[in-house]
């Protein structure tokens, strides 16, 4: 790390989190560095250093602005970024607020509304490249469930699939600047459930922004009320449609960590998000 950031503090290195796609790690001098597990990490990395600066002055709310950025090479085969440590704890069930949920759905609306062609966003991933994404995640994850489920459910989740690849509705929406995996251990909250940052923004695209409403569900349904009676009033969309495609995709979230977790031989994650999809919408 000194090769590749010599101007960071080094002598207080703390390891934050250790994630499926990155180390996060927290250096003396409040940066924070996320070291790439992953190839798909990197590729992260590089969405976000291009279109973070553009996003950030568009949001309502404070999202990381990297200051130090290391393409995959010999200091970091998937490669490594930084940012000030920006304040506040990390959300959870038990900490989020009617506030928390009125500000994530006026965060969203803002978001969701920001030009598509805005210079320096072409950076990031567009509908089509989301949508082979799905068929990759299917190749990507059907190896571990053939290995760990049933022949009834692997039968079952090949069905869901089929219908799913073929399901022309979610193909016709509005296309909008979306986070992708805005769940609430990426949000920092101050007293009272404040919204203090967005963060991890490694899957931000030019998508369907269904997705990002989609998970709200995981705070109950209380909470994603709030978060779309917001979201209207800062003037988003969420009509019968993009209700639609939300439920899809709660469907679709608990399939995504499988290949995360198998990439980097996790068995005893697998075998959590196996539990969480047996127990999740598709066979719920």
């Amino acid at each position: 790390m000194r090769t590749a950031f010599p101007d960071l503090r080094l002598s207080g290195l703390r390891i934050i989190d250790w994630g499926f796609g990155s180390i996060v790690v927290g250096t003396s001098d409040g940066i924070v560095v996320r070291v790439g597990r992953t190839a798909a990490a990197a590729r992260g990395h590089a969405v976000e250093v291009a279109a973070l600066p553009v996003l950030s002055p568009m949001v309502p709310n404070a999202v990381p602005a990297p200051t130090h950025y290391c393409p995959p090479g010999p200091q970091f085969p998937f490669g490594a970024i930084g940012y000030h440590r920006l304040p506040g704890r990390q959300c959870q069930p038990g900490t989020a607020t009617e506030t928390t949920g009125q500000q994530l759905g006026s965060f969203l609306a803002a978001l969701h509304q920001i030009d598509t062609h805005t210079p320096g966003l072409a950076a990031l991933p567009g509908p089509q490249d989301v949508w082979q994404q799905w068929h990759a995640l299917r190749a990507n994850a059907e190896p571990v469930v053939r290995r760990l489920m049933t022949t009834s459910e692997n039968q079952r989740l090949d069905r869901w699939w089929d219908r799913l690849l073929a399901d022309q509705r979610l193909r016709h929406y509005q296309p909008a600047v979306r986070h992708g995996d805005i769940w609430y251990g990426n949000l920092l909250i101050q007293e009272h459930g404040a919204i203090s940052a967005v963060l991890d923004w490694e899957m931000a695209a030019i998508a369907d922004p269904a997705q990002d409403l989609a998970l709200a569900r995981y705070l109950g349904a209380g909470f994603t009320r709030t978060v779309i009676d917001a979201y209207r009033s800062g003037g988003g969309t969420f009509d019968r449609e993009t209700r639609y495609r939300a439920d899809r995709h709660w469907e679709l979230r608990e399939l995504t960590g499988i290949p995360l977790a198998e990439s980097v031989n996790d068995e005893e994650e697998i075998g959590e998000c196996i539990s969480k999809l047996r127990a999740g919408p598709i066979f719920g």
